[in-house]
């Protein structure tokens, strides 16, 4: 899956008479390659048959996923 991204970030520091203060901002723009429900995004996932961009892409993204949850489960997060 080819994302074509550009990506900015900038800092800006605000100093005041009792602290400085420092904010980060960032703007970000995606290319997107298919346009996809839920449903059809699991399907593309699950058939061990389809091995186009966006499927493999679709794994690697889910795969992420699960290792993200993982670590979050590791660190005492809450699921309901």
């Amino acid at each position: 899956m080819t994302l074509r991204r550009f990506a900015s970030t900038r800092a800006v520091t605000h100093a005041s008479a009792d602290r400085a203060r420092r904010r980060v901002t960032s703007l970000c723009v995606v290319s997107v390659q298919a346009a996809l429900t839920y449903a059809e995004a699991q399907m593309k996932i699950d058939d061990a048959g389809m091995n186009d961009e966006v499927t493999i892409g679709l794994r690697q993204l889910n795969n992420l996923a699960k290792i993200l949850k993982r670590r979050r489960q590791e660190n005492g997060f809450v699921h309901r």
